[in-house]
């Protein structure tokens, strides 16, 4: 992960001033090279700049609220705090996000700038009318799934389709504004749209680790649900 001080600071000006923020996900020079602009086998964080990376890739702040987890890594990295938020970063960048929202469709669509942070990030737009909308969440390995309300409203979706998709994805969640619904899809988790809102919606700089620990404490309930029962 790498910090550029500077608006318009190449990745490599960065390295050389020692602003690595953290280390590639295989620490091997040969095989972490960057090819035409772009990084491959790495999960990057970096201020005020977009690279590809195979992984994860995420143009970042200073007022991020995640940057000061990304300077504790550097800052401490033999203590607990600094690997607990190294992991913590890592996770954030290997969770493949589904969203299934009309207003994300639209805010996807409005710039290349928005429809680069998405792919990059690993937030993808999906559509519930495509035909292969199954396929698509199994080619992107989807680990959670969020839909909005008003969509299953429109186009109601059956247990067992629901089973179907659970089959293919961790996680799946619905969103609304209007609060909990009272048909929740049974095993469905529910996330209120402020919070994917002032997640991804409202910043120039998205904050997907804020979301990411939203559907982790969501998960976490689960499990927790679970051995309850045991």
């Amino acid at each position: 992960m790498y910090d550029s001080p500077s608006r318009g600071q190449s990745l490599s000006e960065a390295e050389n001033q020692n602003n690595k923020l953290m280390a590639p996900w295989e620490c091997n020079e040969n095989k972490n090279k960057q090819v035409s602009g772009n990084y491959y086998d790495v999960i990057l964080y970096i201020r005020h700049d977009w690279r590809r990376a195979s992984i994860y890739s995420e143009n970042i702040s200073g007022v991020s609220y995640h940057y000061p987890l990304i300077k504790n890594v550097t800052d401490k990295l033999n203590k607990y705090a600094s690997l607990r938020s190294m992991l913590q970063l890592v996770e954030n960048g290997l969770l493949d996000i589904g969203i299934c929202d009309e207003r994300w469709k639209e805010y996807v669509e409005l710039s290349d700038t928005h429809k680069n942070f998405s792919n990059y990030s690993k937030i993808y737009q999906l559509d519930l009318e495509n035909e292969d909308f199954k396929g698509e969440i199994i080619k992107k390995k989807i680990g959670a799934f969020i839909i909005h309300q008003g969509l299953i409203d429109k186009h109601p979706i059956s247990n067992k389709d629901f089973m179907d998709l659970k089959d293919h994805c961790s996680l799946i969640i619905v969103t609304s504004g209007r609060g909990k619904p009272k048909d929740l899809w049974p095993g469905a988790k529910f996330l209120p749209f402020s919070i994917l809102e002032s997640s991804l919606f409202i910043k120039e700089h998205h904050e997907k680790f804020l979301l990411t620990q939203a559907i982790k404490n969501l998960k976490r309930k689960e499990e927790l649900c679970e051995s309850n029962e045991l």
